[in-house]
């Protein structure tokens, strides 16, 4: 679908509730190609993390101060309605956007290294997104970019790679 911005293009993951539109929906993952620096959408109300999936990443300019989005630091949580301006670093990349309306939902992301032993569960998953390498999700197997929502309070994560977890509560 469009950027909100008509920049460029994003491939939905999930939104809800179903059906919801850009103005209206509670949550959403989406993955995007970033071919190009420049403004970013604005979503007065919302709550979004920003998470390199692969790549040498982006500056980001938020609140007039300078932000790097790369290998260091993967991910950066901003509000919705700030404006936010990006210049990529050397090219093309991959990233993903997870967004919560702040009045109805808090979310939170954490990075997490897999490295061929399996991991404790993870209370209260909400989703799991596959950065690098091949992870298994409580048994479902996972390339770069695959995301799946477990379904279940637990999910054991293994495998050699590395995810990101999204967890979500209402407010």
């Amino acid at each position: 679908m469009p950027w909100k911005n008509g920049g460029g293009t994003t491939h939905e993951i999930a939104t809800f509730p179903p059906g919801a539109g850009m103005e209206d929906f509670d949550f959403r993952v989406s993955l995007a190609e970033v071919a190009a620096g420049g403004p970013f959408s604005r979503f007065e109300g919302v709550d979004r993390t920003q998470c390199l999936m692969q790549g040498a990443g982006m500056m980001l300019t938020l609140h007039g101060q300078g932000h790097a989005l790369d290998a260091a630091h993967p991910m950066i949580r901003f509000p919705g309605e700030a404006e936010v301006t990006a210049r990529l670093t050397t090219g093309p990349i991959p990233d993903s956007n997870i967004m919560t309306r702040r009045a109805r939902l808090h979310h939170r992301v954490v990075t997490l290294e897999v490295a061929g032993r399996p991991r404790p569960a993870l209370p209260a998953t909400w989703a799991v997104i596959c950065r690098q390498g091949r992870i298994s999700v409580s048994g479902q197997v996972l390339g770069p970019k695959d995301c799946m929502f477990p379904g279940s309070d637990e999910a054991q994560i293994d495998g050699e790679g590395a995810v990101l977890i999204a967890q979500c509560e209402s407010v």
